[in-house]
């Protein structure tokens, strides 16, 4: 949050109101500054098949994309792109940050009905994948992770079920939050975020 948004905060506090619900106030984690968002975009104007480097974790080195970009959606906070994935032949979608080089707009076009509801079908098919993997986190209340959590939680016996859609991703978002959230399950998102944590305390030569 923003130095006015803290302020806020504090002043809503004094005045003896509770602050679980999320506020006007905080800043968003969406960006457009993800370097390929601009190329898509225009591909997807142009109705123009793109070509980008893709590095998904735990692969060493990034595969080559040949995609016809159909719709960027927004999920969770993070871009995505939708669109045919040439190559597989079949619709895919492709998180922005994984893109790992410049995005090349092909002079090769598409049929521009192509793009006709992909938005709807990249969002339905990004939470279909969400409704399947919920995570158990106890959340400090009151703090950043409880404001921003809390926007997509379900309440839950020990704490909040949160679903996600990829472990990886979630995981580092978990890890930005520090001591604010423990994750109780499942085992590899909690293991994908202690090596996150371990990580940020070894560069900082133990002092985390």
């Amino acid at each position: 949050m923003s130095d006015q948004a803290r302020s806020g905060l504090r002043k809503i506090r004094a005045l003896g109101m509770t602050v679980d619900e999320p506020i006007i106030g905080y800043s968003p984690r969406i960006s457009l500054r993800d370097p390929a968002f601009a190329a898509l975009q225009q591909a997807i104007e142009l109705s123009r098949v793109v070509t980008f480097g893709y590095l998904k974790p735990g692969e060493r080195a990034p595969r080559t994309r040949r995609v016809q970009p159909l719709a960027l959606v927004e999920y969770e906070g993070r871009w995505h792109v939708f669109g045919v994935d040439l190559g597989a032949g079949a619709e895919r979608t492709f998180l922005l940050q994984r893109v790992v080089d410049d995005v090349e707009i092909t002079r090769e076009n598409f049929d521009a009905a192509l793009r006709d509801g992909a938005g709807e079908r990249a969002l339905a098919g990004l939470t279909a994948v969400a409704e399947r993997s919920h995570a158990l986190l106890e959340v400090t209340p009151g703090t950043e992770a409880a404001l921003r959590l809390s926007r997509r939680a379900l309440p839950a016996d020990q704490g909040i079920h949160v679903p996600f859609v990829d472990v990886h991703v979630f995981a580092d978002e978990l890890a930005s939050y520090g001591p604010e959230v423990r994750v109780v399950e499942p085992a590899e998102l909690r293991t994908q975020v202690i090596a996150r944590l371990e990580a940020a305390r070894a560069a900082h030569g133990g002092s985390v």
